[in-house]
């Protein structure tokens, strides 16, 4: 963690703090912390109810680089060092509107429960849209992902309140929208870190959605030599975890030499995975290790991992008590060939004791040098004159951008309650009672027009009306009562009907 407050922290400081975990993306890094920090500024100024019509807008990031190039871990690491909310939406899951699939606003809801119901905190979150290449126009006729997806996400991207289920409206114009995709199929164009525009749009993109996005760059490709960058270097590193296991838990030192070294570089990099299959090659090569943690027995100083404990899978060396052992930082070739060891490590085989004779006695130290014979006095040459003071530098000044204040403390009121608990949103009651009503005066309506046609009196061709039926159908007794009183011309039969 920063010994300074996180919130103090300049783009720079930022860059300098993240690049002790995540090794190999500098430019990244760059881009992502000078985002971060903008937006936090903006954050600050409508705090304090100024205007930021003068100053840059927020901005948002879009990275692309294939699997394995720590795309993920640098965001999850940038808000665990500087304490910001950080939540992924799935862009896989994702569907339009009135579809089935998960909506975009339901990751917010999730990040006021991370926030415990603290708006302020939730506006100066990270947002990580992720496999937003999932999400590419396929030109498929009604197909409810793709540009139904990505017209979903512009107004998010711009800034706009949205409207959560609980009725709650979250303000959206401070948050860093952070997606990222492997994009498959678009290749880089030489050293340019930049994606190209035209190059997505071919992908499938729509233009809307990448104008949304102020910085688009592509991650760099770990080679051979980030990869071992990360083992020596990082933090993070799978190495440096294993170490600290074993020296935590069971107070012995861990060490790994160059031929280790290169051979989990070299499984690594065969299966392309970039920093992920450094993972996978430790926890899968090196899974016995794990295993001798409730083994140590007492007398144990170390053990030693070597290149056929990584390839055959052999048990580590282990350094016992009654021999010198330093130790182990991993670090490069170079800087431990600088230093020699003091006397001869005592190295055997897990499980057999050290005979005594074999222990190597320390040399003896030899004899000190006799002092040189006292020499004539010489004339000593005047010192020289001291240099003359350098002219100072001139001082850059700084740019009037208004300075970081401390975030307070959250001290919430009241315990938020859970979303499940929270009543129907007002509005949208209003709208369902409005919709029932007219559901009902439409089926009245619809009733009473019925019933009109069924009790009006029949109207005759020539005009006038006859009387009804009373029984339902006419009978023919009843067509020969009403015959009667009726001239011979509209006289009719009962097959003629009634």
């Amino acid at each position: 963690m920063p010994t300074k407050n996180p919130w103090d922290l300049t783009p720079f400081e930022m860059q300098k703090e993240l690049s002790r975990y995540v090794i190999g993306q500098d430019e990244a890094l760059a881009a992502l912390t000078n985002a971060v920090w903008n937006n936090r500024q903006l954050f600050l100024l409508k705090k304090k109810g100024k205007s930021v019509r003068r100053y840059p807008p927020t901005v948002n990031v879009l990275f692309a680089a294939p699997r394995g190039n720590g795309k993920t871990s640098l965001l999850t690491t940038l808000a665990d060092l500087f304490e910001l909310p950080f939540v992924t939406i799935d862009a896989t899951t994702l569907s339009a509107e009135g579809y089935i699939g998960k909506k975009p606003r339901d990751s917010f809801e999730e990040l006021l429960q991370k926030t415990q119901g603290n708006e302020e905190l939730a506006r100066q979150a990270i947002v990580h849209i992720d496999e937003i290449d999932k999400q590419r126009d396929r030109g498929r006729r009604g197909d409810v992902q793709g540009f139904a997806v990505q017209d979903a996400l512009l107004k998010l991207l711009e800034g706009n309140p949205i409207l959560l289920s609980n009725g709650r409206v979250l303000d959206l114009s401070t948050v860093t929208f952070v997606a990222t995709g492997a994009f498959e199929g678009i290749s880089r164009r030489g050293n340019e870190p930049w994606l190209n525009e035209e190059d997505l749009v071919a992908y499938g993109m729509s233009r809307q959605f990448l104008a949304r996005f102020s910085i688009k760059r592509w991650m760099n490709t770990l080679d051979e030599k980030a990869l071992r960058r990360i083992v020596v270097e990082s933090e993070a590193s799978v190495a440096k975890r294993l170490i600290n296991a074993f020296r935590d838990l069971k107070g012995v030192d861990l060490q790994f030499e160059e031929g280790a070294i290169d051979a989990i570089i070299k499984l690594a990099y065969e299966k392309r995975g970039g920093a992920r299959a450094l993972n996978d090659v430790i926890e899968t090569h090196l899974s016995h290790l794990k295993a001798l943690l409730p083994e140590v027995v007492s007398g144990v100083k170390g053990y030693i991992v070597e290149a056929e404990t990584v390839t055959k899978g052999q048990a580590p060396r282990v350094v016992h008590g009654n021999s010198s052992f330093t130790p182990i930082d991993l670090r490069d070739s170079e800087a431990k060939s600088e230093e020699q060891p003091a006397e001869k490590k005592q190295i055997v085989v897990i499980g057999e004791p050290v005979p005594k004779s074999e222990v190597v006695p320390k040399a003896s130290p030899p004899p000190a040098p006799k002092p040189p014979p006292p020499k004539s006095p010489v004339a000593k040459a005047p010192p020289p004159p001291p240099p003359p003071p350098k002219a100072p530098e001139p001082t850059v000044p700084t740019p009037a951008f208004p300075t970081p204040i401390s975030r307070p403390a959250v001290t919430p009121t009241t315990t938020p309650k859970p979303l499940s608990w929270v009543p129907y949103p007002p509005r949208l009651l209003r709208k369902r009672k409005r919709l029932i009503a007219f559901s009902c005066v439409a089926l009245t309506l619809f009733l009473v027009l019925l019933l009109y046609q069924l009790l009006r009196p029949v109207k005759s061709p020539e005009g006038g009306t006859r009387p009804t039926a009373p029984e339902g159908l006419p009978t023919p007794g009843l067509i020969e009562k009403l015959n009667k009183a009726e001239p011979p011309s509209k006289r009719v039969s009962y097959r003629q009907g009634y």
